[in-house]
């Protein structure tokens, strides 16, 4: 197989197939970019103060690799001049799959008859990844 095939393949299985979304809080404020290797994640409020600047979203898999959404957050973040995102991810019950067979039997002639059904079946449950990352600017001391 090619190379180039299958580098898009582990590309495509590593995003998940997972939808991103950047809304910036203020288009009048404009940092200059940073380094996406120094954009910090963190899963709880940092200890010092600092400034929101834009809210960034994925709805991916339940499976989807947390590595590539957040290195996905850190390069946006970056692109706004961020220096951290907090993440929060949450799992979110997307709706349901139902699977229903119905049998029957009829007896009887044209003046009647009995009818008979039995119904079986599953239903499984489908999840999707809400994870939603808060670009931020440390103010300085």
């Amino acid at each position: 197989m090619n190379r180039a095939v299958i580098l898009l393949l582990c590309l495509v299985g590593i995003a998940g197939c997972a939808n991103f979304g950047v809304i910036k809080y203020n288009d009048a404020i404009n940092y200059p970019p940073t380094d996406p290797s120094m954009v910090k994640i963190f899963n709880s409020e940092p200890p010092q103060a600092y400034e929101k600047i834009a809210e960034l979203t994925c709805q991916a898999a339940p499976a989807s690799n947390m590595n590539s959404i957040t290195k996905h957050f850190q390069e946006e973040a970056a692109k706004m001049g961020a220096d951290a995102v907090i993440v929060n991810t949450n799992l979110v019950l997307q709706g349901a799959m139902h699977n229903l067979n119905t049998t029957g039997s009829y007896s009887g002639n044209s003046s009647g008859g009995n009818f008979n059904a039995n119904t079986f079946g599953n239903s499984t449950a489908m999840y999707k990844k809400n994870v939603l990352g808060i670009a931020i600017k440390f103010k300085d001391k």
